[in-house]
């Protein structure tokens, strides 16, 4: 059982490929829709043009393909978010879940802490949000923010030297 698997971040788009039992990283593609959408208050349509270019080039013979999107997508007005996910399937023939923010930590917690058997804290710091958990035979505690590593950078310029 093939699936390819596409996360699509406020900057980084990951592809991964997963055979029922490990994953393979494909590729990664950087598409900036957080640092574009804060410029123009509003998706680029450069940005989608490349994610639908990028996920039209996926092998379609899979017929096994999951497309989500994180925090960028979560924070888009109802009606931008209709028009793009309607623009997405139209041109992609696929689905894409914009994911909230436990549903990101829990899959990025299952993926990190599959042969972890002790307790563990899981961080993971997005380009548009923070997720942190405990984990200790499941997901024990966790805490989500809307704040992300280019959230800093923007606020702290000097960390980008």
């Amino acid at each position: 059982m093939n699936k390819i698997i596409v996360e699509v971040g406020s900057t980084c788009t990951k592809f991964d490929k997963f055979d029922g039992k490990n994953i393979e990283r494909i590729k990664n593609v950087t598409i900036e829709f957080k640092k574009n959408y804060k410029a123009e208050n509003k998706l680029n349509p450069k940005d989608v043009e490349i994610l639908i270019k990028e996920v039209n080039e996926l092998d379609k013979d899979l017929n096994n393909i999951y497309v989500c999107g994180t925090s960028i997508f979560r924070t888009l007005e109802e009606k931008e978010k209709s028009e793009f996910l309607e623009n997405f399937e139209t041109n992609t023939g696929l689905k894409f879940d914009i994911i909230t923010p436990e549903k990101e930590n829990e899959f990025t917690v299952i993926g990190a802490t599959k042969h972890v058997n002790e307790k563990v804290a899981v961080f993971v710091g997005g380009g548009g949000s923070t997720e942190i958990s405990i984990y200790d035979k499941g997901i024990k505690e966790m805490v989500n923010t809307p704040m992300g590593a280019i959230d800093i950078m923007n606020i702290y310029t000097d960390l980008r030297e």
